[in-house]
């Protein structure tokens, strides 16, 4: 999955493109670079011997070959010196040795060149052996008769230092080259693709039935197509959600009057006489209409809360501390019916903020039945405020402990834990988040600290201000 990802991405694929290419144009740059130097090198190794070779070959002519072993300044030039880098010899017609190093004959097969000097005198080179080093050669008869022969040959150590020394001087701007193209193409891929991450910020922002067309002066011209497409399918989503809300708001709406009615006459029918097998289909009735009177609440108040639906908070000064407890008052009669532990743990007092009192009690009245609906009978349910540099909500219950992979699904609209046994329509603590949001509050769910069980926390900031 992560290689497909990689293979599908933008960046990774301009990369590619260039950075390959490049590649190869350096290798390339770099074998044609030390071809280069390796001629250069020898090129220039040649011209330094031919000039040595040249000035040897003059000193001689000036003297006769039977004399020039006795001559003692042709004898010092002609003598060898250890560890000298240029060998001088000549021989006779029959290739001895008159005077000189044994500098060898260029051998039948051998690598050899002639090339001419500024006289017009032909001199041969080729690569041979004086003792143990390689050396370069030039070799040219003395006169026209070719009675003897010389020969010149320089190590062949002075001609790979200087191929290395041009190595190295073509090499390192090569790699700063190389360095400075890398860097180069990591800023035009970055600078090019940030339009895109602009794009996925406008995307993100988008709220409610906003639209991409009023930010197309923000939007670049290869990524208008996709943004027009991107547009397309926000509004049929918007009109398949306003159908959607509609629907559930009309049915909602709808529902309630015949199901007043069901309710006011079940409730007469209590009244009257019935046997035993009557009563108990009323009561079955009555919890059924019940459950669907609490489900069609909750789907009236998930459409005033969501954040699709317009935000009409009505704000005023709320004291916190008594809408807590008035709520745990509310619900005890329930909470002893079903022999539970319930009450109020720990209260901060005068706890004041700016919020919508209606929609801050319907967010409690979810949290604590929610905490009552899915506690075991003799179980704890308890509420408690805090006041620090946030003011917390907190009910907790001892139901059994929600699993870290549900924590954030659970608030999602419609989204019930599987095996859940407790009648639900899902919708309860969707209603609970929305109405945290519109008060610039946070809700999660943790384990109980001390007990088995879950810790809902509302956290409100000191001085929140509800959403407009």
């Amino acid at each position: 999955m992560g290689q497909k990802e990689a293979d599908s991405s933008i960046r990774s694929r301009l990369y590619k493109a260039l950075i390959v290419p490049l590649i190869i144009l350096i290798l390339v740059d770099a074998f044609i670079g030390y071809e280069m130097a390796h001629r250069f090198a020898a090129q220039a190794y040649d011209e330094a011997l031919q000039l040595v070779a040249e000035d040897c070959l003059d000193q001689i002519q000036s003297v006769h070959v039977s004399e020039i072993a006795t001559h003692p300044h042709l004898s010092r030039l002609f003598t060898a010196v250890p560890r000298q880098l240029v060998y001088r010899s000549l021989f006779d017609s029959n290739n001895q040795l008159i005077i000189g190093a044994p500098i060898p004959a260029p051998y039948t097969g051998d690598l050899s060149s002639t090339i001419k000097d500024q006289t017009q005198r032909e001199w041969t080179i080729y690569n041979g052996m004086v003792g143990d080093r390689p050396v370069r050669i030039m070799q040219i008869a003395v006169d026209s008769s070719a009675s003897a022969v010389l020969r010149v040959a320089e190590d062949g150590s002075r001609s790979v230092e200087l191929e290395r020394l041009i190595h190295s001087l073509v090499l390192v701007p090569q790699l700063i080259l190389l360095g400075a193209l890398l860097w180069i193409i990591q800023q035009a891929v970055s600078h090019g693709l940030s339009p895109m991450r602009r794009l996925g910020g406008l995307i993100a922002s988008l709220k409610g039935e906003a639209s991409l067309r009023s930010m197309s002066r923000q939007i670049p011209a290869e990524a208008k197509p996709l943004v027009e497409a991107i547009d397309q399918l926000l509004d049929r989503l918007n009109a398949a959600r306003g159908l959607q809300d509609r629907f559930i708001a009309d049915a909602a709406h709808q529902l309630k009057t015949p199901l007043a009615a069901i309710i006011t006459y079940g409730e007469l029918l209590q009244r009257s006489e019935l046997d035993h097998q009557q009563r108990r289909s009323l009561e079955r009735l009555q919890a059924g209409s019940e459950r669907l009177s609490r489900m069609l609440k909750q789907l009236l108040a998930y459409m005033r809360n969501s954040p699709e639906s317009p935000k009409l908070v009505s704000l005023q000064t709320v004291n916190l501390s008594n809408l807590v407890q008035e709520a745990a008052l509310d619900w005890a009669p329930r909470a002893i019916a079903q022999n539970l532990d319930f009450g109020v743990h720990r209260i901060a007092t005068d706890v004041c903020l700016s919020a919508d009192p209606m929609r801050l009690r319907e967010m409690l009245d979810n949290l604590i039945d929610n905490a009552l609906r899915y506690s075991a009978e003799g179980g704890q349910v308890s509420v408690s405020l805090l006041a620090g540099s946030w003011f917390c909500i907190l009910v907790e219950d001892s139901a059994p402990i929600i699993q870290a992979t549900e924590r954030d699904r659970i608030f999602e609209r419609f989204y019930r834990i599987p095996g859940t046994s407790q009648d639900g329509s899902g919708l309860g603590l969707a209603i609970v988040r929305d109405i945290a949001s519109l008060h610039g509050a946070s809700v999660e769910v943790r384990p109980r600290s001390t007990a088995t069980g879950n810790c809902f926390e509302v956290r409100f900031p000191i001085n929140p201000q509800a959403s407009s």
